[in-house]
C-alpha cells in the first residue's frame, strides 16, 4: 500500500526571534494566563527575568492592568513564575523569573504516552478475549471516565445557577435566566473561575454608578463578553468608573 504521507523540512534558516513555550503551559491555563506568560517569557528569555509594569504589559496585550496583576498572582501560585524582588527605586515594579518547567513538561507527556499505550494494550487484550470464545460473553465494565461528561454538565449547571442566584440577589431580583443568559455565563466560565464571576457581580453591585445606570440590563448583557466581566472585576467599589478602553461597554440607556 502506497504511503501518501509526506514531510516538510524547513531548511530556510529563518527560525529566529521566537519563543518556545512548554505544551504543559498551553494545555493547563486560561487564555489570559497564556498571553501573560508568553509575553513575560519573551521578555525574560530562558534564564532572565521580567520587570515590566502591569500597565505596560496590559497595553501590549490589550487588556486591563488589573487583569495582568491578577493573573501574574495566579502564575506565581501555579509555580510557573516566581518573584525575584523589586526593580528600580522610583516607580518600583515587581521582578519575576520564569521557572524552568521543561522537566515537568517532559515527565507529564511521557506519562501520558505510557497511559495511552497501556490503554491500547488493555483494549487489545479484551478484544482478543471477546473474539476467542464465541460462547462466552465478556462485559466490559464502564470506566469512571464514561461519566465525566455527564458530571461536568451537572457541575456546570450548578455553577450557572449559583452565579445567576448571586446576580438576582445583588443586582436585579426581576432578571430571568434565559437560554441566552445561560449560554453567556457558560461562555465566560471558559476563561474565568466561578469565584471571578461572583466577584464581578459583587463589584458591580457595590458601585453606585453601575447600579443606577445598568442594573436593569439583565444577565445576558452582564456576561456578554470577557472584556465586560473583566471591567467589572477590576472596577472600583464606588463612584463613576474611571475612563478607559472599555467605556463603550458601559453605556447609559
Amino acid at each position: 500500500m502506497k504511503d501518501d504521507r509526506f514531510k516538510i523540512i524547513d531548511k530556510s534558516g529563518d527560525r529566529k526571534y521566537f519563543t518556545i513555550v512548554p505544551n504543559y503551559i498551553v494545555n493547563h491555563s486560561t487564555i489570559y494566563e497564556q498571553a501573560i506568560y508568553l509575553y513575560m517569557k519573551r521578555v525574560a528569555g530562558e534564564e532572565g527575568s521580567c520587570w515590566e509594569s502591569p500597565k505596560n504589559i496590559a497595553k501590549k496585550l490589550g487588556i486591563a492592568p488589573g487583569t495582568v496583576r491578577k493573573y501574574q498572582k495566579e502564575l506565581v501560585k501555579r509555580g510557573w513564575i516566581e518573584v525575584v524582588g523589586t526593580h528600580r527605586k522610583t516607580k518600583p515594579t515587581i521582578e519575576y523569573r520564569i521557572v524552568d518547567l521543561w522537566e515537568l513538561n517532559t515527565r507529564y507527556y511521557a506519562e501520558k504516552t505510557k497511559e495511552k499505550e497501556r490503554s491500547q494494550n488493555g483494549f487489545s487484550q479484551r478484544n482478543d478475549t471477546r473474539c476467542s470464545n464465541k460462547n462466552q460473553l465478556v462485559t466490559l465494565q464502564k470506566s469512571p471516565d464514561d461519566n465525566k461528561e455527564e458530571l461536568s454538565k451537572e457541575d456546570l449547571s450548578k455553577k450557572i445557577e449559583n452565579i445567576y442566584a448571586r446576580y438576582t440577589e445583588k443586582i436585579n431580583k426581576f432578571s430571568h435566566l434565559t437560554d441566552k443568559a445561560g449560554l453567556m455565563i457558560q461562555a465566560r466560565l471558559k476563561n474565568f473561575k466561578e469565584d471571578d464571576l461572583l466577584e464581578a457581580v459583587d463589584r458591580f453591585s457595590q458601585n453606585k454608578w453601575y447600579m443606577e445606570n445598568n442594573s436593569h440590563r439583565g444577565v445576558a448583557w452582564f456576561f456578554d463578553s470577557d472584556d465586560r466581566v473583566d471591567q467589572f472585576v477590576n472596577s472600583p467599589k464606588a463612584g463613576k468608573p474611571r475612563t478607559g478602553k472599555y467605556d463603550h461597554l458601559i453605556t447609559k440607556s
